[in-house]
């Protein structure tokens, strides 16, 4: 099994993919276009992208290429957001903090409550931050980290868990380019083009039970202006299932639609 997923080492999206498979050999792409891009060559089979955070919301680049390609989802999982502020001197003499601006954002109380004020030099992603301060031979620098990365790099880590918010979590999808089977405990993902009336969503859960299908999500996407207003909806039963397909033949009498996937249903559902 090879997958691809963002890099370097040490992101979030690398630690997704260990836990989504162990054994598979990982190779990193410098961003999600060239994640699903790498997707179609002939050696990848899967790649693991954020889709959803429960503080920022949807990651759009995400979204924009699942409507671009046409790959199925073959599962997903959340990660806990688990920041670690590494260097070698003391947090407040530091004279510059590596961050990616959401890590950054996601720690600022914390930092100020440890005294951190100094100049914030902003990068890519955790695992830039990481690699960066590995280079840093002064020992003036600070940055904040994921778990993952402290351990790749072997870096001294000034504190654990520096995250404002505990709860705060990010989902990752894993994506092939089959359907997976079925496996009796199944969901299916749409992405669903409508106007953003709320009336539209008691319309698709209507036609839903109608079929005795769950809807488990179903949210507006909230994309930049000037995007047709898109609905990410997540639902009981396989593709491949009777009560599906009519769901859906239902639901494009009235919306344009797409399928994304169908997939064990995750633990959070």
């Amino acid at each position: 099994m090879k997958l691809v997923t963002l890099g370097p080492k040490g992101t979030f999206s690398h630690q997704a993919s260990k836990k989504a498979h162990k054994n598979a050999e990982i190779v990193f792409a410098d961003s999600i276009d060239a994640v699903f891009f790498r997707l179609g060559e002939k050696e990848i089979q899967e790649a693991v992208v954020p889709i959803q955070n429960n503080r920022s919301g949807f990651v759009e680049e995400t979204v924009v290429n699942l409507m671009k390609y046409d790959f199925s989802i073959r599962g997903c999982l959340t990660e806990k957001i688990t920041h670690f502020l590494a260097g070698k001197g003391k947090p407040e003499e530091a004279k510059s903090l590596l961050a990616h601006p959401h890590a950054f954002a996601q720690c600022k109380e914390t930092l100020d409550a440890l005294g951190v004020h100094c100049k914030v030099v902003e990068t890519l992603s955790n695992g830039h931050s990481a690699m960066q301060l590995k280079l840093d031979q002064k020992g003036e620098t600070i940055a904040i980290v994921s778990p993952l990365a402290a351990e790749i790099y072997k870096l001294p880590v000034l504190k654990e868990h520096i995250e404002d918010d505990p709860e705060n979590a990010t989902t990752f999808l894993i994506i092939g380019k089959e359907v997976k089977k079925a496996t009796g405990n199944d969901c299916s993902a749409f992405l669903i083009f409508s106007d953003p009336l709320k009336a539209v969503e008691n319309q698709i859960r209507a036609l839903a039970k109608e079929k005795k299908c769950e809807v488990l999500k179903l949210e507006n996407l909230l994309l930049q202006e000037g995007h047709t207003p898109l609905y990410f909806m997540e639902m009981t039963g396989h593709i491949f299932e009777e009560k599906v397909q009519e769901v859906i033949a239902n639901l494009k009498q009235k919306f344009l639609l797409k399928h994304l996937g169908s997939y064990e249903r995750p633990n959070h559902t």
